[in-house]
C-alpha cells in the first residue's frame, strides 16, 4: 500500500532548477559537438589541430 507520502511532489529550490538547467545545456551543447565531430568525420572534412596550424 503506498502512503500519502509517496504521492507528494518533490519541490525543487529555483537554484536547483537552474542547475538542472545548465546541465541541460552543458548536455545539448556536447551532443551537438559529437555530432558534428562525427559528421565531420564521416565526410573527411575533420581538421586536425596540427592541419589547422599548418593551415593558419
Amino acid at each position: 500500500m503506498a502512503s500519502k507520502k509517496d504521492n507528494t511532489a518533490i519541490k525543487e529550490s529555483p537554484d536547483d532548477i537552474a542547475k538542472d538547467r545548465e546541465y541541460a545545456r552543458l548536455l545539448a551543447r556536447l551532443w551537438i559537438q559529437d555530432i558534428t565531430y562525427q559528421n565531420q568525420k564521416k565526410e573527411g572534412t575533420l581538421l586536425l589541430n596540427q592541419e589547422l596550424g599548418d593551415a593558419q
